[in-house]
Parts: structure tokens; C-alpha cells; sequence
């Protein structure tokens, strides 16, 4: 029997909480995002999935 997938709306920073430049879902510098990392974030953020953080850089958010 198939799992129903169940999709959960990721936490977002809202804007005026967030410093300029920085992933609406994991509070890091865009700067600092990978390729994957990229791609990783988008995803989530669109696909509103809520999952734990692929970034590469020692910086929290």
C-alpha cells in the first residue's frame, strides 16, 4: 500500500525579518548557497516542503 505524501508549508522568515540577500527558507546568504544549495532551497520554497537545511557555510540564519 502506498504512503500518502503529505507536504508541510516550510517555515519562511518573513521579509522584515530577514537581512537583505539572504534564502526565504533557510535565513542563509544567497551568497554563500552552493549550486545545490540553490536549487535545494527553491524547491522547498516552492514546492513547500518543509525539510532540513543542505547548506554548505558554518553560517546560522
Amino acid at each position: 500500500m502506498d504512503r500518502p505524501v503529505t507536504r508541510h508549508v516550510p517555515e519562511v522568515t518573513a521579509a522584515a525579518d530577514r537581512a537583505p540577500g539572504t534564502c526565504e527558507t533557510c535565513s542563509h546568504p544567497w551568497s554563500n548557497h552552493d549550486p545545490i544549495s540553490v536549487r535545494f532551497c527553491t524547491a522547498t520554497l516552492n514546492g513547500g516542503y518543509s525539510r532540513a537545511c543542505v547548506c554548505s557555510t558554518k553560517e546560522t540564519g
